[in-house]
C-alpha cells in the first residue's frame, strides 16, 4: 500500500480560494491470490516480492521412477510471512535423482559414483544469497528447505524430510545391507561400510562403488553399502527439512558460521507462522494438480502464494 496527499484548490467569484486536502490510499502490493510457480530448470530463479503477506512452499525431488524399486519421494515444506518491505528471494529447486551417471543431482543429490547406481535427489530451497547451490554461505541463508529421497536400493531408499530424512532399508532381496541414515537439524545422515556421509546442503556419495546415494536437504542423506552381485541393491538416506520458525527446528548462527542457535528462527530475522514439515511417505498438498498425494514424485517444486 502507498499513501499520497491529494489537494483539491477551487476559487470563488470574489477571488477567493480554498484548499482541501485528502489522503489517497493505493494498493501497491501484490494482488491477493497471486500464485508464482517455480518447477526445476537446473539453475537458480528469483522473484522480488513487495510489501504484503506470502505462504512460501516447496517440495523436494524424489528418487528416479523405477518400477522395479519401491519409490521413495520428497517432503514438503511450508510457512506464511509477511514483509514490510521488498526483498528478492532465490529458488533452488531439486532435480529427480539421476539414473545410469555419476554427476550428482542438482542442489544436494549425492554422487553415486558408477554408471549403474542412483544418485539421490535434490533438496528444494528459498534462499536470501544468490551463489552455486553449494556456496556455503548461500546454504546457511536457508530460510525453507524441503529434503529429497535418496538414491536407489532394492528395497526402497529413504523419503525426504520433515525434520528428519528417513533411513534407506536395510535390507536387499538378495543380501544383507545397510542403508545410509536421513538428515538431521544439526548433521547429515551417516553413511555405512565406505558410503560417504552427507553433509550441509549436500547428500552423500558412493565413489567407486555401485550403491545409491543420499539425498540432498538442509542436511543430506547418508549412502549405502556396497553392491551384491554387481547390482545397487543398497539405499542412500533422505535429506532433512527446514523451516525458519518451525518448532524442532535448529538453525544456523549467521551467514558465515555454520555453528547451530538452539532454536528454529533464522538469523535474517525472517520467521514463518503457520509452518509445516511433512515427509516423503506422509500426505502433502500435490504441486502440479489439486488435493493430496502422498510424498512428491518426480523433480522438485516451489510456489509463492500472496495472501490475505
Amino acid at each position: 500500500m502507498g499513501s499520497y496527499p491529494v489537494v483539491l484548490r477551487a476559487t470563488d467569484a470574489t477571488g477567493r480560494t480554498l484548499d482541501r486536502t485528502w489522503t489517497l490510499t493505493v494498493a501497491t502490493g501484490t494482488p491477493v491470490g497471486t500464485v508464482f510457480n517455480f518447477d526445476y530448470t537446473g539453475a537458480v530463479q528469483s522473484r522480488t516480492l513487495p510489501p504484503g503477506k506470502y505462504q512460501f512452499e516447496v517440495w523436494g525431488a524424489s528418487m528416479a521412477q523405477d518400477g522395479r524399486f519401491n519409490f521413495a519421494k520428497g517432503g514438503y515444506a511450508r510457512g506464511t510471512i509477511t514483509l514490510t518491505t521488498s526483498r528478492t528471494f532465490y529458488i533452488f529447486v531439486g532435480q529427480v535423482g539421476a539414473r545410469r551417471n555419476s554427476t550428482g543431482s542438482w542442489n544436494g543429490g549425492g554422487n553415486s559414483g558408477q554408471p549403474y547406481s542412483e544418485d539421490g535427489g535434490g533438496g528444494t530451497d528459498i534462499r536470501l544469497v544468490n551463489a552455486a547451490w553449494n556456496n556455503a554461505n548461500s546454504l546457511r541463508s536457508r530460510i525453507l528447505v524441503a529434503g529429497a529421497a535418496g538414491g536407489f536400493g532394492q528395497t526402497g531408499a529413504g523419503h525426504g524430510g520433515g525434520l528428519e530424512g528417513t533411513r534407506g532399508n536395510n535390507t536387499s532381496l538378495w543380501s544383507s545391507a545397510l542403508g545410509g541414515y536421513g538428515g538431521t537439524q544439526t548433521a547429515g545422515g551417516a553413511g555405512n561400510s565406505g558410503g560417504q556421509a552427507g553433509s550441509f546442503g549436500i547428500g552423500g556419495g558412493t565413489p567407486g562403488a555401485r550403491r545409491g546415494s543420499g539425498a540432498g536437504g538442509y542436511y543430506g542423506g547418508g549412502a549405502g553399502v556396497g553392491s551384491s552381485g554387481g547390482v545397487a541393491y543398497q539405499c542412500g538416506g533422505g535429506g532433512s527439512g527446514f523451516c525458519s520458525g518451525h518448532s524442532g527446528c535448529r538453525a544456523v548462527t549467521s551467514e558465515t558460521s555454520g555453528t547451530h542457535v538452539s532454536h528454529a528462527n533464522h538469523y535474517s530475522g525472517l520467521i514463518f507462522t503457520a509452518t509445516a514439515l511433512i515427509a516423503g511417505n506422509a500426505s502433502m498438498p500435490n504441486p502440479r494438480g489439486s488435493g493430496n498425494i502422498t510424498g512428491n514424485p518426480g523433480n522438485g517444486y516451489a510456489r509463492i502464494t500472496s495472501v490475505a
